[in-house]
């Protein structure tokens, strides 16, 4: 059962210092929703992972929490880059419509943290008991 809780605190990570190399701290300035967002992802699934190596049936809940969060959060940034693609217009200069490799890393984290969700709620018994 310690892969669920290691794999949040790996993604976790990633979504932390992504926004970091990808952007770089200047882009604070011109759109910090975008990276705060992300980042608080990534505190909020570290979180989780670590207070469950502490406490797991609190730990439990929030790895629940954390992915669910993952999960709504990724919707949105993917579906609105896939929908500017399919327009063929580009909404933001600093989202590309043709940015094919960025839509598949947002839909591959979007499902994935739907998929890690759905194992969490239903391994929510053997990882509180773990």
């Amino acid at each position: 059962m310690k892969l669920i809780p290691n794999f949040t605190l790996g993604i976790g990570i990633f979504y932390f210092v992504i926004e970091f190399v990808r952007r770089g701290f200047s882009y604070l300035a011109i759109n910090a929703s975008t990276m705060i967002e992300d980042m608080l992802m990534g505190v909020i699934m570290i979180s989780s992972a670590l207070v469950y190596k502490k406490d797991k049936e609190l730990g439990t809940t929030l790895l629940i929490v954390s992915w669910a969060y993952s999960f709504g959060g990724m919707f949105i940034p993917f579906a609105a880059h896939f929908e500017a693609f399919l327009r063929g217009e580009t909404f933001r200069a600093d989202h590309p419509h043709d940015d094919v490799g960025s839509i598949i890393l947002k839909f591959v984290v979007w499902f994935l943290s739907g998929v890690v969700l759905a194992i969490t709620l239903k391994q929510r018994k053997e990882l509180q008991a773990a």
